[in-house]
């Protein structure tokens, strides 16, 4: 990701061990003053180590450093065989993580339409200011 990119608040509803597919990461170059963010979670992924994340939930990033950020992405077909690696806890809370799945989804669509998208209330700022 190059330098000082932001990526809004979105969703992407495929990116799940609960859907078709399962998306992990492996940073290879990242700093700490890259600001990452799944639901209400602030994620400090280090170089080299494999991560899962549940990307079906609102997530964003914004990279404030002087650096460009690198991770290995890795898109992996969920089915069973990949399932039964999963620790069974993720099994056991498929359907909590649907409720919560579907009430994040909800909120975020009131919110962009009362208040904006992220997008839009960074252009009005930007327009404010000058």
């Amino acid at each position: 990701m190059s330098l000082a990119v932001r990526v809004f608040w979105h969703y992407d509803s495929w990116h799940t061990v609960d859907s078709r597919l399962l998306r992990l990461h492996i940073p290879i170059v990242t700093d700490d003053l890259v600001d990452f963010q799944i639901s209400h979670e602030d994620l400090r992924w280090r170089p080299g180590e494999l991560w899962y994340g549940d990307f079906s939930f609102p997530h964003r990033l914004h990279n404030r450093s002087d650096i460009e950020r690198i991770h290995l992405v890795i898109d992996v077909e969920t089915n069973d065989a990949i399932r039964k690696m999963l620790p069974k806890s993720m099994h056991m809370q498929r359907h909590a993580r649907n409720r919560a799945r579907k009430r994040c989804a909800q909120m975020f669509r009131y919110w962009n339409r009362f208040f904006g998208t992220d997008k839009q209330l960074a252009s009005a700022q930007r327009a404010r200011a000058g």
